[in-house]
């Protein structure tokens, strides 16, 4: 980061994108506080890359079982992509179909249901992984989880 930080194009999102790189890098390492704090210091103005942002601060409340936190991240994350025009309608498909298999994961999980095989995993699971896309590699993040159900 510190040898390209000057090469940063649009200099003004110079500071979202150091903030993000440094969330995501704390994130991959599994420091979620430390990610959470850098990822709400971005302000991008670019859709793409607030979704990023989105997507990965929505696994952190997952992981974390913030659970409240994680459902109304959902729902704020669905709004956005309703009112986002410059977003493709097949992109917002794919995300939201990340959203309610990741809703679905946060509802199995706050229930205590881990080690289960009921129906309802089983399904899920097959559905994760007919995904046909893999954005910011939320199918396998998804998988990953789903997975850890199973005893």
């Amino acid at each position: 980061m510190k040898e390209f930080r000057d090469g940063i194009s649009p200099p003004e999102e110079k500071s979202n994108t150091i903030n993000y790189c440094k969330g995501f890098l704390a994130y991959r390492l599994k420091e979620y506080d430390k990610a959470l704090e850098y990822f709400s210091k971005t302000n991008f103005k670019l859709f793409l890359t607030k979704v990023m942002v989105k997507s990965y601060t929505l696994r952190i409340f997952y992981e974390q079982d913030l659970f409240e936190q994680t459902f109304s991240a959902i729902d704020t994350f669905r709004h956005y992509l309703k009112s986002e025009k410059l977003i493709t309608e097949a992109e917002k498909t794919v995300h939201y179909e990340f959203l309610k298999h990741l809703s679905e994961l946060t509802k199995l999980k706050s229930e205590g249901a881990k080690h289960t095989a009921n129906n309802d995993l089983i399904i899920l699971r097959k559905q994760i992984k007919n995904m046909q896309s893999n954005p910011l590699g939320a199918k396998n993040w998804l998988i990953e989880k789903s997975e850890n159900f199973i005893s």
